[in-house]
């Protein structure tokens, strides 16, 4: 990838671009996109397809710019770091078909992960993995920010991150 974005779509005006990034069958992606304002990027996850969100090797930019995230049939998308919390921004509608957003950390239950969706979400069937320190009301836990609209049903799979479990008011 460029810098940590898997595609950048540049163009302006009469100028602008349109891109398509399909994954399928199994296949892995890890980084960002981008576009600029006026192109178009629409990305695909199908099939048990996986894409790993990971901040810019320059800077500490983690953030994806799109226009739709289509995620369908056991796909994931994981909005986690391998160390320390995560803050991702994604800007796009994102449709999750019988598919994951994952939070969860798989070297580790660590709570503390932020994930922004600035677009609309629509679930069906979606499920979303968080990992919580299961406590009173001011436990750490991951986190997931819906600007837009939200419909449709996703179910939530939490993980205890080493919690000892509290009365909540």
């Amino acid at each position: 990838p460029s810098d940590g974005y898997i595609i950048d779509v540049q163009g302006t005006g009469a100028q602008f671009s349109k891109a398509s990034l399909a994954l399928d069958q199994g296949a892995s992606m890890t980084g960002l996109t981008n576009k600029t304002s006026d192109s178009t990027l629409n990305i695909a996850i199908a099939n048990g397809s996986t894409w790993d969100l990971a901040e810019k090797s320059t800077g500490a930019v983690a953030t994806s710019n799109f226009n739709t995230l289509d995620m369908s049939t056991s796909s994931t998308l994981n909005a986690f770091k391998a160390s320390g919390s995560a803050n991702f921004v994604m800007n796009g509608a994102v449709n999750s078909v019988s598919s994951t957003i994952s939070m969860q950390n798989p070297s580790g239950a660590i709570a503390g992960d932020n994930l922004s969706i600035n677009g609309n979400y629509t679930g069906t069937e979606g499920a979303l993995n968080l990992d919580t320190a299961l406590g009173d009301d001011a436990s750490i836990t991951d986190k997931l920010t819906v600007t837009g609209n939200t419909s449709g049903s996703t179910e939530i799979d939490v993980l205890n991150a080493a919690g000892a479990g509290a009365m909540t008011g």
